[in-house]
C-alpha cells in the first residue's frame, strides 16, 4: 500500500487593519481552500493606528509566530490607504520601511470599502474619494455596515467577483498573484481606472 505524501501548506503572513480585514482574509482563506490552492493564511487584526505602530506590531507578531510555528512563504500588511492623510508617515515611507522589515505592503484604495464596491460587477474601475466610495458602496448594497464577518463576505460575493476587482485594483492583484490565483488580464477595450 502506497503512503500519501501530503504537500506542505504554504503559510502566508496578513497584518490587517481591522476586524474587516481579518474577515476578508478568512473569506479568501475559504476560496484558497475550495479551489484547492494548499496554503494557510495567517490573518492578525492589529487593531488600528498609525502606519509606524502598525508596521510595528506586525512585525513583532509575525516573530512570534513564525518561532513558534516555522516560517512563512509570504508576508503582507493590509491597510487603507486613505490613512496617509493623518499619519506622519507617507505612503513611500511605510512601503520602504515594510520592505525592510520582509513585508509587502498591499494598499486599500481608498478604503476596505473601496475594495467592496469593487467587488460589484461594474464598479470594478470604481477608484473614488473616501466619501462617495462609501455612498456609491450603500447604494449597491443597501445592507452594508462595517466589520462583517467572512460568512457574511461569502453570501455577497463570490470568486468571479473578487478576480474581477483584482484585474483593475494592482494591489489586490498582487495578493491574489502571490497566494495563487490566476488573475485574468482584461479584456481588450476596457478603460482605465477613473
Amino acid at each position: 500500500m502506497k503512503s500519501r505524501q501530503q504537500r506542505q501548506r504554504r503559510r502566508f503572513f496578513v497584518a490587517c487593519e481591522g476586524e474587516s480585514e481579518e474577515s476578508f482574509i478568512k473569506w479568501i482563506s475559504g476560496l484558497a481552500e475550495a479551489r484547492n490552492l494548499n496554503l494557510h493564511l495567517h490573518p492578525v487584526n492589529l487593531e488600528g493606528g498609525g502606519f509606524r505602530k502598525m508596521l510595528e506590531q506586525a512585525v513583532m507578531r509575525e516573530a512570534r509566530e513564525r518561532k513558534q510555528n516555522g516560517p512563512f512563504r509570504g508576508r503582507f500588511l493590509l491597510l487603507d490607504a486613505d490613512r496617509v492623510a493623518d499619519d506622519p508617515w507617507s505612503i513611500e515611507k511605510l512601503r520602504t520601511e515594510a520592505g525592510q522589515n520582509g513585508f509587502t505592503t498591499i494598499l486599500q484604495q481608498p478604503n476596505f470599502e473601496g475594495v467592496l464596491l469593487r467587488m460589484h460587477e461594474g464598479c470594478e474601475r470604481d477608484f473614488l474619494c473616501k466619501a462617495a466610495t462609501e455612498s456609491r458602496l450603500k447604494s449597491r448594497w443597501p445592507h452594508y455596515r462595517k466589520a462583517m464577518d467572512a460568512l457574511e463576505l461569502a453570501r455577497k460575493f463570490n470568486l468571479e467577483d473578487l478576480l474581477r476587482a483584482g484585474r483593475a485594483d494592482p494591489f489586490l492583484a498582487e495578493l491574489l498573484k502571490r497566494l495563487g490565483f490566476a488573475i485574468q488580464p482584461r479584456p481588450h477595450g476596457c478603460h482605465t481606472a477613473r
